[in-house]
């Protein structure tokens, strides 16, 4: 649209030579590899239409693997819940542009489901509270709120080894 080529996706099509410059923007954005998915194609359409096809595979496969990924999904540790969450929403993403309608109760249960113990009893109070105040933003609000709780804590509790390392010391300086 800023390059005023958005007419050559419409049924007008445009002009020929805005069809060839709408082909090479795109194969100027284009990696390697998927220039060669539109390299014999002759007309901008053409080169959409296949890289449409290639990236936009909806078979039955795709939304079960999708879903099975959601709901298997681990959170391993309190630092990696951030990114965790947002790979989650983009499964979700992905299940929503395949045309899948998954329920806001539906993912809440997948990032409950998902998180490490440490957040276990965080999970059990977020399932007793008032589902009036149940939805994504709420909860992922106060999951990054919990989790950084959690990791200040861990950095102010001192390291058990250096602990012990330093009472060994102690002892071993007495018996000397």
């Amino acid at each position: 649209r800023a390059k005023g080529l958005y007419s050559v996706l419409t049924a007008s099509g445009g002009t020929p030579i805005q069809d060839q410059e709408a082909l090479a923007l795109l194969g100027g954005a284009l990696s390697e590899e998927n220039i060669l998915k539109v390299i014999d194609c002759g007309s901008f359409k053409d080169a959409w239409r296949n890289i449409t096809n290639c990236f936009e595979t909806k078979t039955a496969y795709e939304p079960q693997a999708l879903y099975r990924q959601l709901h298997s999904y681990k959170i391993q540790s309190v630092e990696k819940v951030p990114s965790s969450i947002a790979e989650m929403k983009n499964i979700v993403a992905n299940l929503r542009n395949l045309g899948e309608t998954v329920s806001d109760n539906n993912l809440m249960g997948a990032i409950l489901e998902a998180l490490p113990t440490e957040f276990d009893v965080f999970a059990t109070v977020w399932r007793n509270s008032p589902t009036t105040e149940q939805n994504v933003s709420n909860l992922v609000a106060k999951l990054m709120s919990e989790a950084n709780e959690l990791s200040l804590r861990r950095k102010e509790e001192p390291d058990e080894k250096a602990m012990l390392l330093k009472h060994n010391r102690k002892s071993s300086n007495r018996n000397n």
